[in-house]
């Protein structure tokens, strides 16, 4: 449930019907609840953050430990034990 829950603001063409702004107000507002229970939200999507493969599923590219990479869903986690990990893209590293 909780990665369903990141990727419906992300997720836009999925919601061509629905009006995006009640969609992304019902994510913030069951974020919220989940909070308040104690589950975080690790890394907002669009955050550029360094690859961990405890926290990070690299959906597109490919990346190693350390490696730069952008959010794309974030991770839930619950008393420090990650409940979902995020999904991340790998970003180009220069040479």
């Amino acid at each position: 449930m909780l990665a369903a829950i990141a990727g419906l603001a992300r997720d836009a063409g999925a919601w061509r019907d629905a009006d995006m702004g009640d969609v992304t107000a019902w994510v913030e507002r069951t974020e919220q609840v989940l909070r308040k229970y104690g589950v975080e939200t690790m890394a907002a999507p669009g955050a550029e953050v360094a690859f961990d493969a405890a926290w990070h599923e690299c959906v597109a590219g490919r990346a190693s430990a350390g490696a730069p990479v952008r959010v794309r869903t974030p991770a839930y986690a619950y008393q420090g034990r990650v409940l979902v990990k995020a999904a991340v893209a790998a970003l180009p590293q220069n040479p």
